[in-house]
This record gives structure tokens, sequence and C-alpha cells, in this order.
């Protein structure tokens, strides 16, 4: 056998193959280019599992940041239509203890005229319900072409004609 160095694996040299090897024989020596081909093919196999191993979770940690943001929003989403809705009610809430009996479901306005009590329309009752529920108790409206003073206190007040001076009784119903 020949010598080998310290930095080659041990294989025969071309000189020293016996002379009755045969082929399928010479087809089992591994050569040092041989074995450094192998070498080389495993750590770029190597090399690339690694880095589609990286490349996978670089992948699934990008996924998992955008559901993580994707719920940041829909939680902050939330929140803030529920902060909407509560604003919404306490706003309502508001409006109706200002409005007193007047908020209430069904609440007809009337006004006290010569042949008795009527129902205000619709229009007059938005009104003074907008102004009430704004925290005014003395303000103007105008109904049929006409300006009216009304002074507001709880349940019932007065309607007075602006020009002439003519007042009247309010109620709720």
């Amino acid at each position: 056998m020949g010598t080998t160095c310290c930095n080659q694996s041990p294989a025969l040299l071309a000189d020293e193959i016996p002379a009755n090897t045969t082929q399928e024989a010479l087809s089992g020596l591994v050569t040092p280019s041989d074995a450094r081909a192998d070498q080389e093919k495993e750590q770029n196999e190597l090399a690339k599992k690694e880095q589609e191993d990286r490349a996978k979770k670089e992948q699934e940690e990008k996924e998992r940041k955008e559901r993580e943001r994707q719920e940041q929003m829909k939680q902050a989403r939330e929140k803030r239509e529920r902060e909407e809705r509560e604003e919404k009610e306490r706003l309502e809430r508001d409006r109706l203890e200002k409005l007193g009996p007047l908020g209430k479901p069904g609440a007809r306005l009337q006004v006290m005229l010569d042949d008795g009590w009527k129902d205000c329309d619709n229009e007059q009752v938005k009104q003074m319900c907008d102004q009430i529920a704004g925290g005014m108790t003395k303000f103007g409206i105008t109904s049929r072409g006409h300006m009216y003073i009304i002074d507001w206190d709880k349940d019932k007040g007065t309607q007075t004609h602006a020009h002439t001076k003519k007042s009247r009784q309010l109620r709720v119903l």
C-alpha cells in the first residue's frame, strides 16, 4: 500500500491497484475527489435544508405577526365600537333625563287654546324636544309661520306669541 498524507483519506493510488482487479471492484473504490464531491454535496444539501428551515420559520413568524396585528386591529375596532355605542347610549339617557316626561314613548305635547287642549304638531314638538334636550329652558321656535317664545319647566311650560304677547299653557300627556 502507498502512504497517505495527513490531509487525505486512505485510498489506493492508481499504480497500487492490482492488475487483476475487475471493473466492478474498481467502481467500489472511493477516490479523494469523489469523497470531496460527496462531502460538498452533503454540505450543500445541509445548507439548502437549513435555508429552507430558516425561510419556513421566517414565514411562520411573519404569519404569526400578521395574525397578531389582525387581532389587535379587531380588538381596537371592537373597543371603538363599544365606546361609540356607550357614548350614544349615555347621550340618549342624558337627553331623556332632560326631556323628562316629554321623552317617554307616546308622550304628547298639548297647548291650551280658547276651545280646550289641542295636540301640538310634530314639527313644534321636535323643535321643543331639541331645545329642551340641549338644556335650554327658555327659547324661541317657529310654528305655522309664527314665532313663539317657550318657557319650559320639567313637564309644563308656556308658549308666548312673539308679536301679540298672548301666552298659552303647555302640558305633556
